[in-house]
């Protein structure tokens, strides 16, 4: 059997061997190195998520500042919608009675160009029933009121007359 002097330079060289092999530094450092590359591709995920974020609540600010906007200006529209009913119904009435006086008018003119025939045909009675006297008391015919409205109308006095 080995003694104690014989066996500590194996157990030292099986010892140094493994504190070769376990070192801390050695083992640690590929780990803390790849935790830092984990830990520093976590917070440039961390920044863009927050950054993704910021800029999600900014479009919704904005979005809700459109959307605001928008409403004021449908408001402002249902105004002027409200306005040009209330004009198209004044429009309307004007048509309306515009209409009524064009026909009340018209009644008028019907009624003023009727007197005035009513009253040149009185005209031409009264012409003819002079001229028919004047031709009675000057010549003895027996002349006819058709005889005498002839002679007018070949005289062209229908046209003074009109």
């Amino acid at each position: 059997m080995a003694t104690k002097d014989e066996w500590n330079p194996l157990v030292e060289q099986a010892a140094n061997e493994l504190a070769e092999r376990w070192n801390i530094q050695k083992t640690a450092i590929p780990i803390l190195a790849e935790m830092d590359k984990v830990t520093l591709t976590c917070n440039k995920q961390v920044h863009a998520t927050s950054e993704t974020i910021q800029k999600a609540r900014k479009d919704t600010a904005d979005t809700q500042t459109m959307i605001q906007s928008l409403r004021e200006q449908d408001k402002a529209l249902q105004l002027a919608f409200d306005r040009i009913d209330q004009l198209e119904s004044i429009i309307q009435t004007v048509k309306d009675t515009y209409n009524k006086v064009a026909e009340s008018v018209d009644t008028i003119e019907k009624a003023i160009s009727f007197r005035n025939i009513v009253y040149k045909l009185k005209n031409l009675n009264h012409l003819i029933s002079f001229y028919y006297v004047f031709q009675h008391e000057n010549e003895n015919e027996n002349t006819s009121r058709s005889d005498v409205l002839r002679h007018l109308s070949t005289n062209h006095i229908f046209l003074l007359l009109l």
